[in-house]
C-alpha cells in the first residue's frame, strides 16, 4: 500500500510571518530587477534610433553637399568652353 505523504501547515508563530515578509519583498525586489531591465532595453532602443536618424541626416548632407559640388563643377566646366 502506498502513503499519500501530505504537507501539513504548522503554525510557525512570529518567525513564519517573517518568512512571508521575506519573500514578499524578493518577489519585489525580482519585480525591480525586470523593471530595470525593460527600462535598459527601452533605452538601447532609443540609441539605436538616435543612431539611425544620425546616420540618415549625415547621409542627406552628403548628398546635398555631392549635388552642390556637382552644379558648381557642372557651372565650371561651362564658363570653360
Amino acid at each position: 500500500m502506498t502513503e499519500r505523504l501530505e504537507l501539513e501547515r504548522v503554525d510557525r508563530g512570529p518567525g513564519e510571518t517573517d518568512l512571508v515578509s521575506e519573500a514578499q519583498a524578493e518577489r519585489d525586489r525580482a519585480a525591480g530587477e525586470a523593471d530595470l531591465v525593460s527600462e535598459a532595453q527601452a533605452e538601447r532602443d532609443r540609441a539605436a534610433e538616435d543612431r539611425e536618424v544620425w546616420a540618415q541626416d549625415w547621409a542627406d548632407r552628403a548628398a546635398e553637399v555631392h549635388k552642390v559640388w556637382a552644379q558648381d563643377q557642372a557651372g565650371r566646366a561651362a564658363e570653360v568652353q
